[in-house]
C-alpha cells in the first residue's frame, strides 16, 4: 500500500537491501531515502521485475530522492545500496 515507509540497515560497504513492493495505482510516485550517519554514502535504485534500471539517485550528498510514474498492478524493487562505509540505518518512503 501506497503511501509506504520502510526502514533497515546496511551492514557493511556493499550491502544491498531489496525491497519487492506493487504500485496500488498507475501515477508520479516520489521514493526518498535518509539515513542516520551523516558520513555514510548510501544510493538508490529502482529495478523492474525483469531486473532492468528504471531509475537511480547516486550523489554523494546525505539522502537520496527521485520521482518515478508507476503502473498499477506492477511489481517493481527498490535496492537501498552501502556505497560507502560507516554502516548505518536508512528509511525509504514512497509517497
Amino acid at each position: 500500500e501506497l503511501p509506504a515507509e520502510i526502514s533497515g540497515s546496511i551492514d557493511s560497504r556493499g550491502d544491498e537491501d531489496w525491497i519487492r513492493f506493487s504500485s496500488p495505482t498507475s501515477g508520479l510516485h516520489t521514493f526518498l531515502l535518509d539515513w542516520t550517519s551523516a558520513s555514510a554514502d548510501y544510493d538508490l535504485y529502482l529495478y523492474s521485475t525483469g531486473l532492468s534500471e528504471l531509475e537511480s539517485a547516486i550523489s554523494t550528498t546525505p539522502g537520496e530522492s527521485f520521482n518515478y510514474s508507476l503502473i498499477a498492478g506492477t511489481e517493481y524493487y527498490v535496492i537501498v545500496y552501502g556505497y560507502s562505509t560507516p554502516t548505518g540505518s536508512w528509511t525509504l518512503r514512497i509517497e
